[in-house]
Order: structure tokens, then C-alpha cells, then sequence
């Protein structure tokens, strides 16, 4: 059977996440291709037996640009999969997708929620959180071990529909509560998040990994120098430049950030 993983990560942890689903469909001898969102292209949505879909829960629902990524979804009978990784809530952050593709007859399989502490810059959002903890990972190292059995579900829901040409009984609970939150705009949370980027010029070493790895909006670009330089109007707050930096060289003005770094090797890589 063939299987896409296409993900967004800020932080690393749903990167971390997709390569452990990955690798639990490989062990019961599945062929999986893994993709960032922005290097998936929809035509190749129909190579695919099942799709999976794994999104960071930013700002209390889904990150606006894999909502819009995901609206130029074909319609058509494809069974699929939704995996998240949050700080406590996700609110809206898998009913928006499967309301968007339930109305173009996709088939939800099962859907998998890591939570942990807080798996973006916290500092930012809890000023009193001490630096040892703000630097400590967001989700638990047991709780990646869901992800095996989340797939033997998948693949046993998966052939509930081939066989009985019925969907699973799986869906997803609205959730409504602060749901306001969909009314900011991704500009005024990034500023509300960690504010306007700055760059530390004595930690900054030109690796240039921050604007050609990690951002999915196109907000960074090199200057002459190599040192990076952020159009705010087309930073969606991710935090991904904040958290890749090996050198903790980006800050938001203003803020003292202490950035996870456990998983930025699960972006690297991707």
C-alpha cells in the first residue's frame, strides 16, 4: 500500500511525529513517502492509497496556510488521516479540516493528538516561566509511541472501506470555544507571539537554514551578506525560525525567547 505524510512543523515535534507514523507503516511493510507542505504537489494527491495530514495546533486552530493548502484538495473518495501536536487544546484544529473535506467526500480514517507543555515559544505567551522550563520538551518521549498503534487502526479502517465500501465510524468533535481567535489575522498573532524578528548578529553564522529550510510563507530572504531579513507582513508565526536556529540568533524584539531544540533535527532532515 502506498502512503503520503504531508506536514507542517514549526518546532520539530510534528516533524518528529510524521517520521514515527512513517515508521510504523514501514514496519508492517507499507511504502510511505513524507513531505513538508510545501514541497507536496496536489496532482500527486492520486499516487497515494492513503494521505496523511499533520498540523501544529497555532493560535487555537489550524495554521492558516495549511487551511489554504488544503482547500485545493480534488474532491474525491479519499481515504485520509490527521495527526496534531498541541499544548493543551485543539479547539478547532482538526474540525476545520475534516468539515472542509467531509463537503469533498473524503474518508476520515482515525485522527491522533499528541499534547504536551506547550510546543511553541512559550516564554513569549507565559512571561513567568522560568528559562530551565521554557526549555524543556513540549510533548513526553512515551507519547510518540502512539503512533504504532495509530496506524494498525488506520490500515484496519482502511480496509473496513475497501471491503465493505463504508466509512469508519470515526469523526471529529466542534469544538467552539474561542473560536474569536479565527477572527486575528496570522499578522497580529505573529505579533502577539514573539513580535517583530530580530537577529543577533554576534550569534547569527550565515547558515541561511532559517529562509531556505524551514519557512512556509516566504517571509525570510538572505541579503547581500547572508544574513537574514523578515517582511512581517508575511509572517504567519510559526515560530519554525525561532526554534531551527542552531545558534539562537532570532528573537522577537522585545522578548526574551528560549526556543525548543530537541527536534529541530526532525526539521533538518525533512
Amino acid at each position: 500500500m502506498k502512503i503520503g505524510i504531508i506536514y507542517h512543523s514549526g518546532t520539530g515535534t510534528t516533524a518528529r511525529l510524521a517520521q514515527e507514523i512513517k515508521s510504523g507503516f514501514e514496519e508492517k511493510g507499507n511504502a510511505v513517502q513524507i513531505f513538508r507542505i510545501p514541497k507536496f504537489r496536489i496532482e500527486d494527491i492520486e499516487d497515494f492509497d492513503i494521505l496523511g495530514i499533520g498540523t501544529p495546533t497555532m493560535g487555537f486552530r489550524t495554521p492558516s496556510f495549511v487551511m489554504d493548502f488544503i482547500k485545493l484538495f480534488p474532491t474525491k473518495n479519499q481515504p485520509y488521516f490527521l495527526f496534531n501536536t498541541c499544548s493543551g487544546t485543539l479547539v478547532n484544529t482538526f474540525s476545520r479540516i475534516y468539515r472542509h473535506l467531509k463537503k469533498k467526500n473524503w474518508k476520515l480514517l482515525d485522527v491522533l493528538s499528541l499534547k504536551g507543555q506547550g510546543t511553541t515559544n512559550i516564554k513569549a505567551w507565559r512571561p513567568k516561566i522560568t528559562e530551565e522550563l521554557s526549555k524543556m520538551d513540549g510533548i513526553a518521549e512515551s507519547e510518540f509511541e502512539k503512533a504504532k498503534q495509530f496506524t494498525s487502526s488506520i490500515l484496519e479502517n482502511y480496509t473496513q472501506i475497501i471491503q465493505e465500501k463504508t466509512s469508519p465510524a470515526k469523526t471529529v468533535k466542534l469544538k467552539y470555544l474561542m473560536t474569536v481567535m479565527f477572527l486575528l489575522s496570522d499578522n497580529l498573532l505573529a505579533k502577539g507571539t514573539i513580535g517583530k524578528k530580530v537577529v543577533n548578529l554576534e550569534r547569527c553564522t550565515k547558515c541561511g537554514l532559517c529562509a531556505t529550510k524551514i519557512c512556509p510563507s516566504g517571509c525570510i530572504t538572505l541579503n547581500s551578506e547572508s544574513i537574514p531579513e523578515f517582511n512581517e507582513k508575511l509572517c504567519i508565526s510559526c515560530q519554525g525560525c525561532v526554534n531551527l536556529c542552531p545558534e539562537l540568533a532570532i528573537t522577537g524584539k522585545g522578548k526574551k525567547n528560549y526556543p525548543y531544540t530537541t527536534y529541530n533535527k526532525y526539521i533538518i532532515q525533512s
